[in-house]
């Protein structure tokens, strides 16, 4: 259920017209030397999507959730599952037919 705060903010940002009215100024950011698993952890815990990667005050890039997912199932497996090979060699894949 969403905070009274949380309803107020997103009520706020839904009536924007400016991008300073619309945007999060707290930001959960990280260095380009942090781990994923600790990226994966804050997200879930902050409930955010995407994470800027910061050196010193500038940004360098940002880590999706889609990023962290596949840079996890890579460490696992050894294989990138999102390229086209690898996912149509899946042992577990599945063909569905519509």
């Amino acid at each position: 259920m969403a905070s009274p705060n949380g309803v107020e903010e997103a009520y706020r940002k839904a009536q924007a017209h400016l991008v300073e009215d619309a945007m999060t100024t707290k930001v959960l950011a990280f260095t380009e030397d942090s781990f994923v698993s600790d990226i994966a952890r804050a997200m879930i815990e902050y409930a955010v999507n995407r994470v800027p990667i910061v050196r010193g005050s500038k940004v360098v890039g940002i880590v999706s959730r889609m990023d962290v997912i596949r840079a996890l199932a890579k460490e696992a497996t050894g294989d990138d599952p999102c390229e086209f090979d690898n996912y149509n060699n899946m042992e577990t894949s599945r063909q569905i037919e519509l």
